[in-house]
């Protein structure tokens, strides 16, 4: 453990604490001696860089939360002042970053750029300011870009929000020096940390390509999933079409599919499968569908899996049980992989006896009608 504490005594806050540059920060302040006061939105993330901080030997801190909230800034401030009677140092690291050119940003991108880049550091600054006035003494490092001074491609929420921090940085520094506070801003060019963007079924199709700018940049790009396998039954896919369109190489890697989990879990056809997607919601439109994938099932000997948004699961249940036939085979697989998870598969007959109903969780709906033949 190193022995300079060119911090001892000192007590700083840290947004944004939990991986990245703010977690660097946060060690190295605590290596330094400092009490550190750290916030972040990621639970487990969090707790390991507090640990990391204590274990160098600093009294440490977490409050967890969303600086772009007010509240979350009158907790950090207690926080500090409970434990440590003190606040010397902030660190203003937040900041909310998305692969968009002008056109194509959303504007609630755009104002989620500047809550949580600009208006948490402003926020921030005024509500640690007076006691730091109180103590003629502060210092308030804000974490900016190169590329808030420079521009950059389809980065344009996070290059503004970035060039107004490094703004609010001279202002603070022209207010505050009279009371010996220094502001500075720190404006790094690309940094190893981990960036994350949405893709989902609301992001437009002219916004895709954006969301290629590390590969053009030629740093790897990675593409994750709530459903499980990403691109399989999911708005990935379209992502990993753009790459293709532009050359780069994609890797598939192993991991859970919900689809085929169901599947291996149901003893059904698994030679011969089909994804169906979500059905009509509408009763005659739902009861129609249900019966062609019945009818197409027993011609081809096909298992047809479908899907429904959770709080509808029992409604599609309750449908599916009074359209379909009795010996018609029905698997109900929901939370799977998780502590609840519940898989079934029986005869609607059997369901009708005993629905067994999902509930409100994510669930995948398999059914493999006998042929008609097998029937008679």
């Amino acid at each position: 453990m190193s022995t300079i504490t060119r911090l001892a005594g000192k007590t700083a806050i840290v947004t944004a604490a939990s991986a990245g540059i703010g977690r660097g920060i946060a060690i190295a302040f605590a290596r330094e001696g400092a009490n550190v006061v750290l916030n972040g939105r990621h639970e487990a993330r969090s707790h390991e860089v507090l640990a990391r901080c204590r274990e160098a030997g600093s009294a440490a801190e977490l409050l967890l939360g969303d600086v772009a909230a007010p509240n979350t800034w009158k907790g950090l401030r207690q926080c500090a002042l409970d434990h440590f009677g003190a606040i010397d140092i902030l660190v203003n690291n937040a900041a909310h970053f998305f692969f968009r050119s002008a056109l194509d940003t959303r504007e609630e991108d755009w104002d989620k750029a500047m809550e949580v880049g600009v208006k948490s550091a402003w926020v921030g600054a005024k509500t640690c300011l007076p006691t730091m006035i109180a103590r003629q003494s502060g210092c308030i490092l804000n974490i900016s870009s190169n590329m808030g001074l420079i521009g950059g491609r389809d980065s344009c929420g996070y290059i503004a929000a970035k060039g107004a921090l490094h703004n609010l940085t001279l202002s603070l520094a022209a207010d505050y020096g009279k009371a010996n506070i220094r502001a500075n801003t720190i404006s790094p060019g690309p940094i190893a940390s981990l960036g994350i963007a949405t893709l989902d079924e609301h992001t437009p199709e002219a916004a895709v390509p954006a969301l290629l700018a590390p590969l053009r940049a030629g740093r790897a790009l990675g593409l994750m999933s709530e459903a499980g396998a990403p691109a399989v039954a999911d708005p990935g896919a379209r992502l990993v079409s753009a790459a293709h369109d532009e050359g780069f190489r994609v890797v598939p890697l192993t991991g859970p599919s919900s689809i085929l989990l169901a599947l291996m879990a149901s003893g059904l056809e698994g030679q011969r499968f089909r994804f169906a997607g979500y059905l009509p919601v509408a009763g005659p439109d739902r009861a129609a569908a249900l019966r062609a994938l019945e009818s197409r099932s027993a011609a081809a000997h096909e298992t047809q899996v479908f899907i429904e948004t959770p709080y509808r699961n029992d409604a599609l249940l309750a449908d599916v049980v009074k359209t379909c036939r009795h010996d018609t085979r029905l698997s109900v697989a929901a939370d799977l992989t998780g502590s609840g998870e519940s898989i079934r598969t029986a005869s609607v007959a059997q369901w009708r006896r005993n629905p067994a109903p999902p509930g409100k969780r994510p669930a995948i709906f398999l059914l493999l009608a006998r042929p008609a033949v097998a029937r008679r």
